[in-house]
């Protein structure tokens, strides 16, 4: 990498300084912040209105929230500002944890996105809105913990190499700030025992193992990609096919015709489509921004943004994470795309009096201030009755 510190004037890669590469590790941060605040006013509406409990595709946006969530919060520390000797403000340590929160944001999100996509396939093929609760809750916690597992082979993988080239940094500022010429260098590492850890060190195995795990995330992103496709062709067959037996369907009734075939088959295309309405159609937009955000996460996958022995990775790789800290804030976005969702939201006053009552309820306590206990009881499916247990009265104040 070209590398220029004179002294007084920016540190710059190749042409491309300091100042550009801070602002964009700025605007990462800010971008994060603000997903962060979308994707907690999204999990807000949810909770105050209890749609968790009431639609499969909630619980399943909810889940997606969190992932963004875990996602964004790594964006908020600026991993990749510089000082003037062209150094990272934040040390390689913090710097791998970080970049571990980040790879179990990004591994849980696209499980959640094949879920999206096998659940459309799941309304559109056989007409359910409702998956059994054993099969949905193996989905939750095997996209949890996929990310889970990411997390935990990266840190396995760049936390101990970080902490060596930490380690072997500190020795050798030593041993250069105590010598005057390489002979001397060589004898000072030597000494301290880690001449042939100097000598076997790969200063590129960070990268490396960042641009695999990358990669390896390209393998369910396919997936996910595949079942959309899927999805979209089942869409437009059954579209065709309602059209065309809706047809049909008041032909014969019209003749008059085995009237009860008649009725089951117009119920049955109607079930696939509420089906579709109710699931398929609302989570379409989440898969679309999943699709558009993927692109520079791709292009951080390629072995030209991936190639650290040149001054191409440097300014390839830092303008797509600022790409890619966007994606969670418009997923976010198109939640509240939804005119419904935007009343509840910006109906400030009534969205915290229920938040209030269903965190009272969580902890035992009244709604009323100063009063403990509570007249909220759990039901023996372990369901909230949110017409019996809200505080009427509270919510119309």
């Amino acid at each position: 990498m070209t590398v220029s510190t004179t002294p007084g004037t920016p540190c710059t890669f190749s042409g491309v300084n300091e100042d550009v590469m801070n602002t964009l590790a700025i605007g990462t941060m800010v971008f994060g912040i603000l997903s962060m605040i979308l994707c907690t006013c999204v999990v807000s509406v949810i909770v105050a209105y209890s749609k968790e409990k009431m639609y499969l595709r909630e619980r399943i946006i909810f889940g997606l929230m969190l992932s963004n969530m875990a996602f964004s919060v790594t964006n908020i520390i600026p991993v990749q500002l510089i000082e003037h000797d062209c150094t990272n403000t934040i040390t390689i340590i913090p710097k791998a944890w970080t970049r571990g929160v980040w790879f179990w944001g990004k591994y849980w999100m696209v499980c959640y996105e094949i879920f999206i996509a096998g659940t459309t396939i799941m309304a559109l093929h056989s007409g359910r809105s409702k998956l059994p609760w054993k099969v949905e809750t193996f989905c939750h916690c095997l996209s949890l913990f996929t990310g889970i597992a990411a997390f935990v082979v990266w840190v396995s993988l760049a936390v101990p190499f970080a902490e060596k080239e930490k380690r072997l940094m500190a020795q050798s500022a030593e041993c250069v700030e105590n010598t005057t010429d390489f002979d001397e260098y060589r004898d000072c590492l030597m000494d301290q025992g880690t001449w042939e850890e100097f000598a076997s060190f790969r200063p590129y195995y960070y990268p490396w193992v960042m641009a695999t795990m990358i990669r390896a995330w390209l393998a369910p992103f396919g997936v996910s990609l595949l079942l959309w496709l899927l999805s979209r062709f089942l869409y437009h067959k059954l579209l065709s096919d309602w059209n065309q037996d809706h047809k049909d369907a008041i032909h014969l009734w019209d003749a008059d015709l085995d009237g009860v075939r008649v009725k089951r088959q117009m119920r049955l295309l109607d079930l696939r489509r509420e089906a579709y309405n109710e699931i398929a159609r609302p989570l379409e937009p989440y898969i679309a921004v999943f699709i558009v955000f993927a692109i520079p996460a791709i292009v951080m996958a390629t072995d030209y943004c991936q190639n650290v022995s040149t001054e191409k990775n440097r300014y390839c790789q830092v303008p797509c994470e600022t790409v890619l800290a966007l994606r969670s804030g418009t997923t976010a976005a198109a939640y509240f795309w939804n005119y419904e969702h935007r009343c509840q939201l910006f109906n400030v006053g009534d969205l915290w009096k229920r938040l209030r009552i269903r965190l009272c309820y969580r902890l035992g306590r009244s709604p009323t201030r100063g009063q403990r206990g509570s007249r909220y009881t759990h039901h023996p499916g372990g369901h909230v009755s949110f017409a019996e247990n809200l505080d009427v009265r509270l919510l119309e104040k």
